[in-house]
């Protein structure tokens, strides 16, 4: 995945803001090593001190990116599960709407 993808599916699937600096440092040997850059930074350490050096959610977050490269949860889940999302918040706003109109018809 790459670093937007990395940060779209933490928005999907964990309802995160994405922080890019995380996936650009957990991928920053991907150039000189290709795909065995997951021995580098792709373990719980990394999962421990984004913890420490942020929050709970960035330690999730890497989580999740080390999850999606060792293809635990694939591109095609993903976009099964941003339309299931997207599907779910278009219900919700329609129920919203639905509650806000007054007496005469017109939306508050």
């Amino acid at each position: 995945m790459t670093n937007k993808e990395h940060c779209k599916a933490t928005e999907i699937m964990l309802g995160l803001t994405p922080h890019i600096e995380i996936h650009q440092f957990m991928d920053g040997f991907y150039k000189s090593m290709g795909w065995a850059h997951r021995s580098k930074r792709h373990d719980y350490k990394i999962i421990t001190t984004m913890q420490d050096l942020y929050n709970e959610d960035v330690g999730l977050e890497a989580a999740f990116h080390i999850a999606c490269d060792m293809n635990l949860v694939t591109k095609e889940e993903l976009k099964v599960w941003q339309g299931i999302i997207l599907q779910d918040q278009s219900k919700s706003r329609k129920k919203t709407r639905s509650r806000t109109k007054n007496p005469s018809g017109k939306s508050s």
